[in-house]
């Protein structure tokens, strides 16, 4: 009984530190095969702890964050990053998570945010 336990505490261990990546802009930028699927990014959920926790984007210039994790659109001083879009069985999504970018007057990162919405 005891040696099952203890299967099962390092199982849930090694289950809990499975769940994120080191951050790396080619896994980050990685559509996963093209099956007809909206884009979908498998990695950037599996990154993002890494990459705002070691990663310094505050203070970063447009560029710099090209540079970091890839183009996108700036709209209106912001860039949007899309972590995942779950559809669930529905065309409409269920669950989707972004990574939002601010700039500031000055052309520099002034925030950085988790938008996560549920339906």
């Amino acid at each position: 009984m005891r040696r099952l336990k203890i299967i099962i505490y390092l199982l849930f261990v090694v289950a809990i530190f499975s769940c994120n990546k080191k951050f790396e802009k080619s896994g980050w930028n990685y559509s996963g095969p093209d099956l007809g699927d909206p884009i979908e990014f498998p990695n950037r959920d599996m990154m993002l702890n890494d990459l705002l926790e070691n990663h310094k984007i505050k203070g970063l210039t447009v560029h710099e964050v090209y540079n970091l994790l890839g183009k996108t659109e700036v709209i209106d001083n912001k860039m949007t990053y899309i972590i995942f879009v779950d559809y669930g069985f529905d065309i409409d999504p269920v669950h989707t998570k972004y990574l939002e970018i601010v700039f500031n007057n000055n052309g520099l990162v002034e925030t950085v945010e988790i938008i996560e919405w549920r339906k």
